[in-house]
């Protein structure tokens, strides 16, 4: 089963219309994140989409999902993560396969307090550089292979570089990274700039 679980056209317009833009604050409540340009006021939060196939009923992939939050207005819980940042001169998105491992038989797991969770069956996100090489390694009779946009990167004219990427049930950003993605199993799309 091949399943999409990627940013709709109207994020990747509402993405690519930040470029030219000044990115003059960003924040995060721990769960999303908050791009502010100007007037706009943009939020990233992650949304499960259901992604199932015969061994795992239950699977999910995790997305970014986008939306316009309200132009002035309460923090809303965000604490700032950076401000004048610089006019954004690009914006990518980053993607990759994702397949699911067998099901195998957790271990016990003591949580503080004692509480003791017993043994039960789980699985693995597993990411892959291609379709094809989710497939192979999924195994089964009709696997789940999810196509999943779990990212992007905005890079600005004082050379910061902010990622926003999906990690378990959150949005995360990360500053000023350096480099180049050199993990194979991300692939980056970068967005043209607003017509």
């Amino acid at each position: 089963m091949r399943y999409e679980v990627r940013l709709s056209d109207a994020e990747k317009a509402e993405l690519g219309g930040l470029i030219g833009h000044t990115l003059d604050w960003l924040g995060s409540d721990g769960c999303g994140v908050e791009i502010r340009t100007g007037d706009l006021r943009l939020r990233i939060v992650p949304e499960e989409e259901h992604t199932p196939d015969a061994e795992h009923p239950y699977a999910e992939a995790t997305r970014p999902l986008l939306s316009r939050g309200p132009k002035t207005g309460p923090e809303g819980g965000m604490s700032e993560v950076g401000s004048s940042l610089g006019t954004i001169r690009s914006v990518r998105i980053l993607s990759t396969f994702v397949s699911f491992s067998p099901v195998t038989e957790r271990p016990a797991l003591a949580l503080p307090g004692g509480v003791v969770l017993g043994p039960s069956p789980g699985y693995e996100e597993v990411h892959h550089a291609s379709f094809e090489s989710a497939a192979a390694a999924s195994g089964g009779s009709d696997p789940a292979v999810v196509g999943l946009d779990l990212g992007m990167e905005l890079s600005t004219d004082l050379g910061h570089r902010i990622r926003l990427f999906t990690l378990g049930y959150s949005v995360r950003v990360s500053v000023d990274e350096t480099g180049e993605i050199d993990d194979e199993r991300v692939y980056v799309v970068a967005l043209p700039p607003p017509a």
